[in-house]
Parts: structure tokens; sequence; C-alpha cells
């Protein structure tokens, strides 16, 4: 029989690859931006539209987090809550990685600072946000006495 442990695996190892595809672009873009000597003096509003898909982005991945989340509290059926936090989980940091993609090309192109600085706090932002099952069992579940009944060894049917 599977444990909720097993079952939250394969959660945690997509979330992991997204974040680490995010942190190696980072990296690769900044390495070659810092070669080229990409530099941007003028203040364009370009450089501001970055920021600004990466503030929407958070709220939007946060409100669609939440959405998701409400349809798993509705639900009795265990398997189908660990369903809907997966999906949710997979979504929001879909979301932030796309923001966090976005900020890193626009340095990359523009060379501004600020869309460099914006791309890190993405990705500190995802890795903050990273799933367990503590925080599982907080959003899905609504009861205090039926949370401190499930734990990592819980068989899921």
């Amino acid at each position: 029989m599977p444990t909720l442990k097993d079952e939250f695996k394969p959660i945690q190892i997509v979330h992991m690859a997204l974040c680490a595809g995010l942190f190696f672009i980072i990296i690769l873009l900044k390495y070659i931006s810092d070669k080229q000597k990409i530099t941007s003096d003028d203040d364009s509003f370009i450089h501001y539209i970055g920021v600004g898909i990466g503030v929407i982005s958070i709220v939007g991945s946060r409100i669609l987090f939440m959405n998701s989340i409400q349809q798993a509290k509705v639900t009795s059926d265990f398997r189908s809550k660990i369903n809907f936090y997966r999906t949710a989980i997979i979504q929001q940091s879909a979301m932030l990685e796309g923001a966090g993609m976005i900020n890193i090309i626009l340095y990359f192109i523009f060379g501004n600072e600020l869309n460099f600085a914006f791309s890190l706090a993405i990705l500190f932002l995802m890795i903050f946000r990273r799933p367990t099952i503590e925080n599982m069992i907080k959003f899905t579940v609504d009861e205090y006495s039926n949370q401190q009944k499930i734990n990592e060894n819980t068989i899921v049917d």
C-alpha cells in the first residue's frame, strides 16, 4: 500500500526540476551577459514590463493556488485532495517559473539589473513555496483534529 510519503515524492521531484531549470538558466544567462558586457543606461518602459509580469504572476499564481485548494477542502477522498494539491503546486510553480524566465531573458537582452534581481526573487519564492506534506495537510484538511491524525506514513487508498 502506498503511503502519503510515496504519493508525495513525484510532486517534490517536479517542483525541484522547475526550480533547477530556472536556476541554471539564470546562471547561464548571467554568465553570458557578463562576458558580453551588456549594459543599459536608458530607463525605458520595457525594463519594467518584466517586473510587472512578475508581480502579476506572483499574485495570480497564489490566487490560482488558493482556488485549487478550495476545491480540495470540499472533497472527502484523501487521494483527490493529493491530486488537487499536486495540480495547484504545479500550476503555481509553472507560473512563477515563466515570470522568472521572462525577467532573466529581459536582463539578457537589455542588461537591466532590476530584471536579474526580480528573477532571483522569483526563484527564492519558488524555493520557499516548495511542496511539503505538512503544507498539503494544512491547506487541504479543515479540522485540526483531522490534521493531527495524518502524517507521512498514512496509507493512501
